[in-house]
């Protein structure tokens, strides 16, 4: 099952540029982001294009340690279970589970 991810603020508030809607099912932080540059070095940035890469990277956490076999329905479920409880503050459609939380990961 697809997971459709938004994008937060530091403040884990919705992020203003974020997508938003009812298909949207989790957040992650893509604000103020620390990233390489093109040119060497590292630089700052914002987008749903960082929110993205921390909800796979969540999933794969969650998918690393569990009992082989775990289906993907059960790393999108737990995905969202353990998001800070949702709607997605400030999302203006109030979708969402919430905002990825990987502290219990």
């Amino acid at each position: 099952a697809p997971t459709a991810c938004g994008a937060a603020d530091s403040d884990d508030t919705f992020w203003s540029s974020s997508n938003f809607g009812a298909e949207v099912d989790v957040a992650a932080v893509a604000v103020c982001v620390v990233t390489t540059a093109s040119a060497g070095g590292t630089t700052v940035g914002a987008g749903t294009s960082f929110a993205s890469p921390a909800v796979a990277g969540a999933a794969a956490l969650i998918y690393a340690s569990s009992p082989q076999g775990i289906t993907p329905e059960r790393v999108r479920a737990r995905l969202l279970s353990d998001a800070e409880a949702g709607p997605i503050p400030g999302d203006p459609d109030g979708g969402g589970e919430g905002v990825l939380d990987v502290s219990d990961l």
